[in-house]
């Protein structure tokens, strides 16, 4: 700050307020000062995009996230460009205290390091549309998606964008995209989120196989044959080598 004011550089950190701010479309990154202390608590001068959840209104807000082949699309039934879904998003979950991550992460060399990040319309986004794909995609690509999105994090955060992985990885997450439809309304209340409703057309559901009332349709006595089945392998290794302590 000394050397910002020696050599008239705006800045806008300042004694009180000693941050290192950072911001984009999708949210901000925040460090410096006693963020770098894990032992802190964070005061709210840091944050750039949310008001605290106990100053969010005490009336709950609503959202419905349309998506086209997991692309979002409309806010409320009103079709949008990316940019203006973003951005309104950003400002329905900003008053509502939606958004603020401070964690520990783990930089490329190994070093443990403190951040604050506030994307109120990512955290919007992102449960709308795990949603949709827990109703879209089928058990083994959803289990697979989510293994290889650790990896595509990681590969990102190493500043590996421009790799031949993350384009075959960006192709496997668009095959599986292509049911991805519908719309999922979310409920924003003091820094929390919640699923209100969905609405889709191709959910990979059939309410007479997990009903436990009249409507049930699953037939139990196949339950017998598929648990003998499933658990040969446990029951040969007791066999042979005893129970597991």
């Amino acid at each position: 700050m000394a050397y910002a004011r020696r050599f008239g550089i705006p800045v806008s950190a300042t004694p009180d307020s000693p941050f290192s701010k950072d911001g984009s479309l999708w949210g901000t990154s925040t460090e410096c000062g006693s963020i770098d202390d894990f032992r802190q608590p964070l005061p709210e001068s840091a944050y750039q995009l949310t008001v605290a959840p106990s100053a969010a209104p005490d009336v709950a807000g609503f959202v419905t996230i349309g998506f086209g082949a997991g692309v979002p699309v409309s806010l409320g039934g009103v079709p949008l460009s990316p940019i203006d879904l973003v951005q309104r998003l950003t400002a329905v979950g900003g008053r509502h205290g939606i958004g603020r991550v401070d964690m520990v992460e783990n930089s490329l060399p190994g070093i443990k390091n403190r951040a604050l990040y506030e994307s109120p319309a990512g955290a919007q986004l992102h449960l709308a549309h795990r949603e949709l794909e827990d109703l879209t995609i089928d058990r083994n690509s959803l289990h697979c998606k989510a293994e290889l999105a650790l990896r595509y994090a990681d590969l990102v955060y190493g500043g590996l964008w421009w790799s031949p992985l993350r384009v075959a990885l960006d192709a496997f997450v668009e095959s599986t995209q292509s049911h991805v439809t519908g719309s999922i309304g979310l409920r924003l209340y003091k820094g929390s989120l919640s699923i209100e409703r969905r609405d889709l057309y191709c959910a990979l559901f059939d309410y007479g196989l997990t009903a436990l009332d009249s409507a049930d349709r699953f037939h139990h006595p196949s339950g017998l044959g598929f648990a003998y089945i499933w658990s040969l392998p446990q029951r040969i290794r007791a066999k042979v080598l005893g129970p597991l302590q």
